[in-house]
């Protein structure tokens, strides 16, 4: 048995132990006075409460603290009816629960209770798993450390400097064990298809318009979209550039990849620092606020990217998340 396992139920043990005997001992000297009564029931109980420090000295655990617990929730009722007040008062509201009245009113409001309660557990649990949901995205997806990768320079057709971004530090080694829990939390495993490894190098932005070398920030997109000549376009075609929105900002970008009459739009995306997924447009962790575009230039990389080469050591300044 394990050292856990022995802890976690010995406070029931010492607790009902501890009842027992004061129980016990006030039905022996039950005709007996209370200076008698008194001192038979502390050192009954003093005897639980031993038997659970004893455990707490050889295991550290809490046990006294437990076993305490347990004693008050046993002994304090049995000490509140010693009130003749207190007994008459319930046994008055015993009588009058006979009338149907009574009865009704207080199955109306129990069930009152109950919905209210039920409502406020729904929306705290929504609360908690919003505010989950939107750390581990922070986390997970989006908030990589980085700094400017000034060894490369890029701008927009129109010559708009943009700026590009490199992950500081490796890439971490649990993005696999995060992003298992991220489609599961989402319950998204069953409409993705993983088309390529979890890693830092670049983000959903960076994977489209940077060849997937580079991070890039959403506040970019727009100037991007204007200056690269994009629109948005209702009729979908396999190439286009899918942006989706979350408060009024650009938060994912990714390509259409399949596109047929009667089927879902498939589009391929990277999730933050995680996976390269093919999925229905309106399957993601991003939410099903979005829209299409196209533009007539060959290809989505930026100007002057090209295939850069990458210095041995680059320089790194700043900051930014």
């Amino acid at each position: 048995m394990s050292t856990d396992y022995f802890t976690g139920f010995f406070p029931a043990v010492c607790a009902g132990f501890g009842l027992l005997l004061a129980g016990g001992v006030n039905l022996a000297l039950l005709n007996k006075s209370l200076k008698l009564r008194i001192p038979a029931t502390l050192l009954a109980l003093s005897l639980a409460l031993a038997a659970a420090a004893s455990v707490d000295e050889m295991t550290g655990s809490d046990a006294l603290a437990s076993t305490a617990k347990l004693l008050a929730y046993g002994l304090v009722p049995c000490l509140l009816l010693c009130s003749r007040r207190l007994v008459a008062g319930i046994a008055a509201t015993v009588t009058a629960t006979h009338r149907p009245a009574v009865r009704f009113g207080l199955l109306t409001v129990g069930g009152l209770v109950m919905v209210l309660a039920a409502f406020h557990s729904f929306e705290r649990a929504d609360e908690i798993n919003t505010e989950n949901t939107i750390a581990a995205l922070d986390i997970s997806l989006d908030r990589v450390p980085s700094a400017p990768a000034t060894w490369v320079k890029a701008t927009t057709d129109l010559g708009t400097a943009i700026l590009l971004e490199e992950p500081m530090g490796q890439n971490p080694a649990n993005l696999l064990a995060t992003e298992a829990k991220t489609l599961h939390d989402a319950s998204l495993n069953e409409y993705v298809i993983r088309r390529g490894v979890a890693n830092n190098h670049c983000n959903c932005h960076g994977w489209v318009f940077t060849g997937g070398k580079f991070l890039l920030s959403g506040d970019e997109i727009e100037v991007i979209l204007k200056e690269n000549g994009y629109h948005e376009v209702r009729e979908v075609h396999i190439g286009d550039v899918v942006l989706y929105r979350q408060n009024g900002g650009v938060s994912h970008t990714g390509l259409v990849r399949y596109v047929a009459e009667g089927q879902p739009v498939l589009v391929e995306s990277k999730w933050g620092n995680l996976g390269v997924f093919l999925h229905p447009v309106d399957k993601s962790v991003y939410g099903t606020e979005f829209t299409f575009h196209r533009s007539g230039r060959a290809g989505h990389a930026l100007t002057g990217l090209g295939s850069p080469v990458r210095p041995t050591d680059p320089a790194h300044t700043g900051v930014t998340e």
